[in-house]
């Protein structure tokens, strides 16, 4: 039985707890924000010594090594993905591959009561389906129940 004494205490560790949240995915997006501002300033001193000392890919990296880098394999992979995003947030056009970490936009709708599903992207969603497409088991058809 709840006490109105008992109501409010829940209601207050509701509150403290929604702020909590917020705080994490205020932190977990200032994270983000100052990694790729790192990246890019790091982008951006690299390209100026590769311009002053006029460096090619050769000069580098071994081509032997260059097959095997990391880097190598991560532009292979990033080439062969689908050029459209998975989903988009509509509201900030935010796009996420469906890959790694769900984003901080998408943590923050699914906590506020949206499905996943309801930000897939049409575009992709022309071109591969939709993801109950692709939880159901193909049907195969033995050759003599197809119609002539």
């Amino acid at each position: 039985m709840t006490t109105p004494e008992t109501k409010s205490t829940l209601d207050e560790l509701l509150e403290e707890k929604k702020k909590i949240e917020d705080a994490r995915i205020a932190n977990f997006l200032a994270i983000e924000k100052a990694q790729q501002a790192s990246k890019e300033e790091g982008i951006v001193q690299t390209k100026a010594l590769i311009a002053k000392y006029g460096l090619t890919q050769a000069d580098l990296f071994d081509s032997a090594e260059m097959e095997t880098t990391a880097a190598v394999k991560s532009a292979r992979k990033e080439r062969d993905k689908s050029p459209v995003p998975k989903f988009l947030n509509p509201g900030t056009k935010d796009k996420w591959t469906g890959m790694g970490r769900n984003p901080g936009w998408m943590i923050k709708a699914i906590e506020d009561g949206k499905k996943q599903e309801d930000f897939l992207n049409p575009e992709w969603t022309k071109l591969n389906g939709t993801i109950e497409d692709k939880k159901e088991p193909a049907k195969s058809v033995a050759p003599d129940q197809v119609a002539a």
